[in-house]
């Protein structure tokens, strides 16, 4: 299927970016593997990176 979480996200970005979104998304990722694909996607998608501790171990806002 994917050769690992990153390009899960990635493939997963790039199919969400050619959507039109009325506001900017907000990508959200559990800990334990979601926030590699949650980080992968928000940058796929041109959102900024969280502002760091104790947000980024929880989620990547955009």
């Amino acid at each position: 299927m994917f050769k690992d979480r990153y390009e899960a996200g990635r493939k997963l970005g790039q199919t969400l970016s050619k959507k039109r979104y009325k506001a900017q998304p907000i990508v959200l990722a559990i800990p334990r593997g979601g926030v590699v694909v949650g980080y992968q996607v928000a940058k796929e998608l041109g959102c900024p990176e969280c502002g760091g501790p104790p947000l980024c171990h929880l989620a990547t806002l955009c």
